[in-house]
């Protein structure tokens, strides 16, 4: 923990001191310790140690020359002042006499300078002295003061008060570069900060965000050599080009807005975008998503690739077809999974998806592959729980030539070679058996294979997608699953909610299912639509949808399942299997 002494003149303005501890603490949090100091109980021949002082105040510097024995770490606070308190102050006309009242000479000069930077310099500002009798502020019409109303002479007719100052942004910068914590959170406390702060030290505050905001982004983006990455502020404003989008977009662009130079289409708006941009004839898609600094978004990326037709892997049948756009929803908490999932795509972390049968969970690990970096290389899926061990083992792994009997003459590639360079959807992962988890660790771990009967160590460059709808902690309790397999699995893991915990997502989804047939639902049947449980979740609700299309009316079946728990009269029917050409329908069972 460091420690930040505060050196004040007095201690009178205990509202003020306190306020600044707090900003402090806000933006350095845990890793540092405040200590105040008031000159006019301190010693001359008092020693001072600390990692760095604040001084309120360049007029006491002189004073402490015998108690802080290294200089270099002193800083003089520079204030500011918040923007949330200005607008008063802009609707003061032009030319008024306007006094500035605070708790010194010096502190209203401060506040006044601090406003005429600030560009208020339309107005005749003049400093409060409370040493001088209140009589020569007779006639000033305003007072504007940070807190300090009680100082205002008797006769003012209107007070505004800009609440306390706040310490200005490059004050802060200089502290932590003083301090040593240079870090993500004190960055991102600082970003928070500077949102309410008016600062007439704009220019170093930009600088600054654009040198972070590149450093962030490609820390996390390499300069892929087909991609071309364009790095924008909030206001979308170009301050990044690597050299493949310079050679698509001229250097001359920085500065401009990137939807002055890129026409994308009406619909592709947001923080997170796919589309595709025309660039001298040759077409190329484009993902925006945003660069985020903990928590806060600071800036946008935007990649550019070369568009290509269905690979040969395309056709082949190994790619995702679905996108994130194909998510039908309105709840906020899949508007909250899905932005989370688009920061996950863009990495090659492995992900744990878990959620009901029927949640729509491959549909995720479709949409992550097909909005990250991968996604014009294979996408292979498998469910794990369909095949025997050895079936399984020879499926993902391969196997040699003559490795068992009926094995192919040529042996064959498996499935994770196959997805080479891609992903690969290990759907139903909690069913297999503890020697293919064993087999399965490896491959996580080391990024290699062996194929059945071979005797070589295989590298394969894959990112793993696993699905289950078992918990899979309490089935390493159980000791059906390996915790260290868990543990690589679970990286970063993704719930997708239950149909009954979005019940705003279930119209929304029906009307996708039948389309134009929705607008012949009556209110009675929309309140049974989402009065159901859906145990089935949305499968169940897209049998449901297919049953509607066929006969023009829902199935009997009751608005709530477990009658247990409402102690409703509800109607029994007897479960069945409707069939149709083609068409095969399922009706959950009533309890």
């Amino acid at each position: 923990m460091k420690k930040v002494i505060m050196i004040f003149s007095t201690s009178e303005n205990t509202g003020a001191i306190q306020y600044l501890h707090h900003q402090l603490e806000n933006v350095f949090e845990s890793e540092i310790e405040i200590e105040d100091v008031f000159l006019d109980s301190l010693s001359k021949s008092q020693k001072l140690e600390a990692d760095a002082y604040l001084i309120v105040s360049e007029d006491i510097l002189q004073l402490l020359k015998n108690n802080i024995s290294d200089y270099s770490k002193i800083l003089i606070v520079r204030r500011s002042i918040n923007k949330n308190y200005l607008a008063d102050v802009e609707r003061i006309s032009d030319g008024e006499t306007v006094l500035v009242v605070n708790d010194s000479v010096v502190s209203s000069l401060q506040a006044m300078y601090n406003l005429y930077e600030l560009g208020f310099g339309n107005l005749n500002l003049v400093p409060f002295d409370e040493t001088k009798p209140a009589s020569i502020y007779d006639g000033i019409p305003v007072a504007v003061t940070p807190n300090e109303e009680h100082l205002v002479p008797e006769g003012i007719e209107r007070i505004i008060n800009i609440g306390y100052r706040e310490i200005s942004f490059d004050t802060l910068l200089h502290l932590a570069q003083l301090l040593g914590l240079e870090n993500s959170r004190t960055y991102k406390n600082l970003i928070l900060n500077s949102k309410t702060v008016t600062d007439s030290g704009s220019l170093l505050y930009t600088k600054y965000l654009q040198e972070l905001l590149k450093t962030q982004a490609l820390s996390r983006t390499a300069s892929e050599g087909n991609q071309a990455i364009v790095l924008c502020s909030l206001g979308n404003q170009i301050i990044y080009m690597n050299p493949k989008a310079e050679e698509l977009i001229s250097p001359q662009s920085a500065g401009r807005n990137i939807e002055t130079i890129l026409t994308f289409s009406a619909g592709a708006k947001g923080d997170y975008m796919q589309t595709e941009v025309e660039i001298s004839g040759d077409l190329y898609s484009v993902d925006k998503s945003p660069i985020k600094l903990m928590s806060e978004t600071i800036g946008f990326s935007y990649t550019l690739s070369p568009y290509r037709e269905k690979s040969e892997t395309s056709k082949n049948g190994m790619f995702a077809k679905y996108t994130f756009n194909d998510i039908v929803h309105r709840s906020e908490k899949m508007d909250l999974l899905i932005n989370m999932a688009k920061d996950i795509s863009k990495t090659d972390y492995t992900v744990s998806i878990t959620g009901e049968s029927g949640t729509g969970k491959e549909m995720f690990a479709q949409s992550i592959h097909n909005y990250s970096l991968r996604k014009d290389k294979p996408f292979v899926a498998i469910n794990c729980a369909a095949l025997t061990d050895s079936l399984l083992d020879s499926e993902l792994f391969g196997y040699e030539k003559g490795s068992f009997t009926g094995a192919d003459a040529h042996g064959k590639i498996g499935l994770f070679e196959q997805a080479h360079g891609g992903t690969i959807f290990l759907d139903e992962i909690g069913d297999i058996s503890s020697h293919m988890q064993l087999r399965l660790l490896r491959a996580l771990q080391e990024k290699q294979i062996m194929r059945v009967g071979g005797t070589r160590l295989i590298n394969v460059d894959v990112r793993v997608i696993a699905a289950t709808n078992k918990n899979l902690e309490e089935e390493v309790l159980k000791g059906n699953f390996r915790d260290d397999l868990f543990y690589r699995l679970n990286v970063i893991p993704l719930h997708v909610p239950p149909l009954r915990e979005r019940k705003e997502d279930v119209l929304p989804l029906f009307r996708y299912f039948v389309g134009d047939k929705f607008a012949d639902l009556t209110e009675a049947e929309k309140s049974q639509l989402t009065a159901s449980s859906w145990p089935g979740n949305v499968r169940e609700l897209e049998n449901v949808a297919t049953y509607y299309c066929a006969l023009s009316r829902l199935p009997v079946t009751a608005p709530c399942r477990d009658c247990r728990i409402c102690q409703k009269t509800v109607p029994i029917i007897l479960p069945f299997i409707l069939t149709l050409p083609g068409l095969r329908l399922y009706l959950p069972k009533m309890n």
